[in-house]
């Protein structure tokens, strides 16, 4: 699970526990538990930045946190994914922002 907290300044610090005991997938390889912390980490910091955003603005990106969620969703559950996906996935800081841009095309 990813924690996040923030100090005094508002610099959001966040922390990994477990992300291959947090998936239902059973064990993950070494490059499938970097992505998955980085889906966890970008969905963490997009779930903070949405809720701390005025109402009207999340109205207006609700098309947005709908698509985050789905694909946050899919990298949890899902099994088997491809050497080649996750690699493809891992040549991007923001993966689920990658995928967004891509699908919005």
């Amino acid at each position: 699970m990813c924690t996040a907290t923030a100090d005094r300044a508002g610099k959001l610090s966040l922390r990994h526990e477990g992300v291959a005991d947090m998936m239902r997938r059973g064990d993950m390889p070494d490059r499938e538990i970097e992505l998955m912390k980085r889906i966890e980490t970008e969905h963490t910091i997009f779930k903070y930045r949405m809720l701390a955003s005025p109402a009207a603005e999340v109205y207006e990106n609700c098309n947005v946190i709908r698509f985050y969620e789905c694909i946050y969703e899919f990298f949890q559950y899902a099994e088997n994914i491809e050497k080649e996906y996750i690699n493809a996935c891992l040549m991007y800081e923001n993966v689920i922002e990658a995928l967004y841009q891509l699908y919005i095309k």
